[in-house]
């Protein structure tokens, strides 16, 4: 027993001696070369923000509800609170935390729960494309923690001939899965120092059907009209938008009660002027949202009459950037 006990520490000192002798001369060879190599990475600031774009030719929605469309872009989900109250979510975050304008303009909701965000005022025959900043969205769009989405409209831009020409853009969509249609557009003129159109959407649709029946309070219904003109005189331009949406009966089964009607106005004036290396831009807005909703026109009403809800509410937004 004492012999092993010898050999084991005879041996391990000499395992230790020869771990000392070859330290010093690891460390005069140096590490390994590979190891230190150094890279250098170099790149450029980039001269405006990362913008992700989705248009509804390049990716049709499967609904009415403009939100739909933006969860088709990376890290975007939608909320399906109806079918015209969808929220956008973004990298996780919904609701005030992502900052959500109408063509750039940023309001405040009139219906309890959001039933009323604010891409429900962007009928899709009037959405040229819809814009997300990826990342932090900048501070020029307002307050939110995460990606800006600007819902950005159709209109008629000023062109390069002195001569007033017409333009006009229609689009019209339809849907099997609940008998929907939806016809829109703008139509004006333009030449290079003024631009005038109107803009007009109309949609209408029953509730969602599948192979066995139909998913109850899904129907919907939303009139938009408005206008938008500016002038131009050299390097100062100016613009004036007015819009009034009417939304009708609209189903939210999430939700306890249904909306009866949304009639929001829309204002919006802006100024910009190229300064030589300077922009200046400016604009001010005003919204005013007058809502009902209630839980007996759309869905079973309740068996007793004191059951019966409904509710009004308001909202008045003024806006200065």
């Amino acid at each position: 027993m004492s012999f092993l006990t010898f050999r084991f520490s005879l041996l391990s000192s000499s395992v230790l001696a020869c771990l000392a002798a070859s330290a010093p001369a690891l460390a005069g060879d140096g590490a390994d070369p590979a190891l230190l190599d150094v890279i250098t990475v170099t790149g450029q600031r980039t001269s405006s923000p990362a913008l992700d774009t989705v248009a509804p030719e390049f990716a049709p929605p499967a609904g009415a509800d403009a939100a739909g469309l933006v969860a088709r872009l990376p890290g975007a989900a939608l909320i399906d609170n109806g079918s015209l109250s969808g929220q956008v979510q973004y990298r996780g975050l919904f609701g005030p935390r992502v900052a959500v304008r109408v063509d750039g303009q940023s309001f405040s909701s009139g219906g309890p729960n959001l039933m009323d965000p604010p891409l429900h005022y962007a009928p899709m025959p009037l959405i040229s494309r819809i814009e997300v900043d990826r990342g932090v969205s900048p501070v020029r769009s307002g307050p939110g923690l995460a990606g800006g989405v600007n819902a950005v409209f159709k209109r008629i831009d000023f062109s390069d001939d002195q001569k007033l020409e017409p333009h006009y853009d229609v689009t019209a969509i339809g849907r099997s899965v609940d008998d929907s249609y939806s016809v829109g557009g703008v139509a004006g003129v333009s030449n290079d120092t003024f631009r005038f159109n109107a803009l007009a959407s109309y949609e209408k649709g029953e509730s969602i059907e599948y192979p066995d029946g139909e998913i109850a309070d899904t129907s919907h219904e939303r009139l938009v009209y408005g206008g938008s003109l500016g002038f131009r005189q050299g390097a100062h331009e100016f613009g004036f938008d007015l819009r009034r949406q009417e939304t009708d009966p609209t189903g939210n089964p999430p939700f306890a009660m249904d909306i009866r009607y949304f009639d929001t106005n829309f204002m919006r004036a802006t100024y910009a002027a190229d300064l030589g290396s300077v922009r200046f831009d400016a604009a001010f807005g005003y919204a005013d949202v007058s809502h009902a909703m209630n839980n007996f026109d759309l869905r079973p009403a309740p068996a007793d009459m004191t059951r019966y809800r409904e509710t009004f509410a308001k909202a008045e937004t003024f806006t200065g950037e």
